[in-house]
């Protein structure tokens, strides 16, 4: 008897939850029918003009803030909670411009995943109509600019924004004016509407905000955003589910087997949630990355690829025990070896990087053979590897480098951002030291501009080159101004900034990187004189006194390789027995820029990259040409600050996106290549 009621409690167990998974799930996936409105962006006056603005965005379920940083391209310090609304509803901070077409416009980029996928399913699926469907092809891998609904208020306080919220079919007017505050006759003047009535659902409305939003999300502990949000459509499912299920049974007929197989069940997932959150928080695992499975080192080279790649930010920070590990203490070769804790003191915090067998490293670049070699510098060189069944770039230095190996150690395993090179893990032997790094697969950007055909490479578009431009930007903008402690990078140039398989751009090499200090005249470093010949600033070579500044001046110089597809420094033509001279980029770009206006530009022509073979916009060129000599102004005070350059270039992007869509999609923008007319 006791057994059948087990079983009988089981089973009405089984059945309950069922239907509440599938209530749950229906409210999730439910799908409005396609309005007969249709989005358009809000008409603007002065093409150029800019504002911040907010996109309401709800979290789906299983999504962290970093898939929201990720879909927007915005950091996490730019996603904020909203209160007094659903907890998984997040207000998206982003830069608002009139565009040349004189349209308020936010840019952003989707990968393109799948076949089936569409821009206007994207806009619907992914951005949830927040974005603007302008007709545009998708390919499989393409990058697929969006332009996302955005709004600037004429003559407003500027403690005034505009938020875009898509109006669902719960919504109300009065709800709505009610929760932001907004006034009622500006409510339909922004959004062009007559009476409360005409309100259609799954429609971009623009809602003014009196102040700026909640506090951001990026300050939120990892292990807080990697818990998994509950929506209120969820929670609303639920608890719908349940009171269907108890008024079915109206007048006390419930079984005794469905209470106690419900009560047993609820018992067991809050046991599983506990041991789950102990768990953790014992483990102290860096979960910002993702919300996927961790890494299984066992498994075999043929293995999915996405596990390493997706899982390094989780490897980087896995609190992994410091072992000796001898191959054979009897042999000659070298050991792998473990470095004193006096030696990583305030090195690591609370995170530390895997650290890896010296066999292992040797397995994974094959000892080092010549095939795997990818470049060297002045502090190692750096070799390709298969670790663990999946692709890495192995840094090796001497012994004697320890100083770099320690600084790209203490900053990357306490700064991770996705326009920044990800460390997997180091690795020691007897003489040797190894830095293990996420691996780009389209090399450095150096080797795609300098000469790129002698090494088989396509060139790069233009509008690759802006893109590579705005995320370089963005890497140095996170390290100045929004991490904990503010670090220079000190060696800004082209070799140091990788490309992965979409040609998105990442800064690397972190060697001479330095925390900067606070002083009367700003934050500084003083250090011997190190770097780049070519992209040292003026006052560092002077004084010795690195800044952020100082690396405005380098990414100036970069810049200018951009546009021109030379090096820093370039021999000239001579004829007979002349040795070349010796110019510098920088030179050679002010004087085309000297008597250049945005009507006679005929000298910067000359000097842009003939592989591009005329495709780009002139006056976009001579845009980053004007913004790279603000970046190398003798004077560091008139120089730009990174956060100045990356909204500069955000703009230069979307006018460049627009003069692709002129050309009819003649271009190879998205691929990132010219391939040729």
């Amino acid at each position: 008897m006791l057994a059948m009621t087990v079983k009988k409690a089981y089973w009405d167990a089984v059945g309950f939850w069922t239907l509440v998974l599938f209530t749950t799930s229906s409210a999730i996936f439910y799908v409005d029918p396609i309005s007969c409105q249709v989005n358009r962006p809000m008409p603007c006056k002065q093409a150029g003009s800019s504002c911040p603005a907010y996109m309401s965005y709800s979290l789906p379920p299983g999504n962290t803030i970093d898939d929201v940083s990720n879909l927007f391209q915005v950091e996490v310090s730019d996603i904020m909670e909203q209160k007094g609304v659903a907890s998984d509803r997040v207000m998206v901070s982003v830069n608002c411009t009139c565009t040349e077409s004189f349209q308020y416009l936010a840019g952003t980029a989707y990968r393109v995943t799948s076949q089936v996928m569409t821009e206007q399913s994207i806009v619907k699926d992914q951005y949830q109509h927040l974005g603007y469907a302008t007709g545009q092809k998708t390919s499989v891998g393409q990058m697929l600019p969006i332009s996302l609904l955005c709004g600037c208020m004429d003559n407003a306080p500027a403690s005034v924004y505009l938020m875009s919220y898509v109006f669902q079919n719960r919504d109300t007017f009065e709800a709505l004016r009610d929760r932001y505050g907004a006034d009622t006759n500006t409510l339909l003047r922004l959004n062009n509407l007559t009476d409360v009535r005409s309100f259609p659902s799954m429609v971009v409305f623009y809602i003014p905000i009196s102040q700026s939003p909640s506090s951001s999300l990026g300050d939120i502990p990892d292990y807080a955003i990697c818990r998994p949000q509950i929506s209120a459509e969820l929670k609303q499912a639920s608890v719908g589910s349940q009171l269907t299920d108890t008024n079915s049974t109206a007048g006390g007929n419930i079984p005794l087997g469905a209470i106690v197989g419900i009560v047993l069940t609820g018992l067991l997932l809050v046991a599983a949630v506990a041991a789950l959150v102990f768990f953790l928080q014992k483990r102290r695992m860096c979960c910002y990355a993702r919300s996927k499975p961790p890494f299984n080192q066992d498994r075999s080279s043929s293995s999915s690829r996405d596990t390493l790649q997706d899982w390094k930010g989780f490897l980087g920070c896995f609190r992994a025990p410091q072992t000796h590990h001898i191959r054979n203490p009897n042999s000659n070769v070298k050991r792998h070896i473990s470095l004193s804790k006096e030696m990583m003191n305030g090195v690591f915090g609370m995170e530390k990087p895997v650290i890896f067998p010296y066999d292992e490293i040797l397995i994974a670049t094959d000892e080092f053979t010549e095939k795997n070699h990818l470049g060297a510098g002045a502090y190692g060189s750096v070799f390709q590897g298969k670790l663990r069944g999946q692709d890495v770039a192995i840094k090796r230095m001497k012994a004697t480098k320890r100083k770099e190996f320690f600084a790209e150690l203490k900053v990357l395993c306490k700064v991770h951002h996705t326009n920044l090179v990800e460390l997997i893990g180091y690795s020691v032997s007897d003489d040797e030291l190894f830095l293990v790094y996420e691996f780009a697969e389209n090399r450095a950007v150096s080797d795609r501009l300098h000469d790129p055909l002698s090494k088989e490479y396509t060139p790069l578009t233009w509008n690759a080159r802006v893109q590579i431009a705005l995320d370089t930007a963005r890497g140095l903008e996170y390290i100045h101004e929004h991490t904990k402690a503010h670090y220079v990078h000190r060696d800004v140039k082209t070799s140091n900034i990788l490309l992965d398989s979409s040609f998105r751009a990442k800064v690397a090499d972190f060697g001479l990187a330095k925390l900067v200090e606070q002083s009367s005249d700003g934050e500084t470093t003083t250090t011997g004189v190190v770097g780049t010949s070519g992209y040292l600033a003026p006052e560092y070579l002077r004084d010795g006194q690195a800044t952020a500044k100082s690396d405005v001046y380098a990414f100036g110089v970069v810049l200018f390789e951009l546009i021109t597809g030379e090096e820093a420094f370039s021999k000239s033509r001579t004829s007979g027995n002349v040795p070349p001279d010796k110019r510098s980029l920088i030179s050679i770009m002010l004087s085309a820029l000297g008597d250049s206006s945005p009507y006679n530009m005929a000298k910067l022509k000359l000097c842009v990259d003939p592989l591009l073979q005329e495709m780009y916009p002139l006056d976009c060129v001579h845009r980053m040409a004007t913004l790279g000599r603000q970046c190398v102004e003798e004077d560091p005070a008139v120089r730009p600050d990174m956060k100045q350059v990356v909204y500069t270039l955000s703009q230069l992007l979307l006018g460049s996106i627009e003069w692709e869509a002129t050309l009819a999609g003649s271009s190879q923008v998205f691929s990132g290549l010219v391939i040729g007319r």
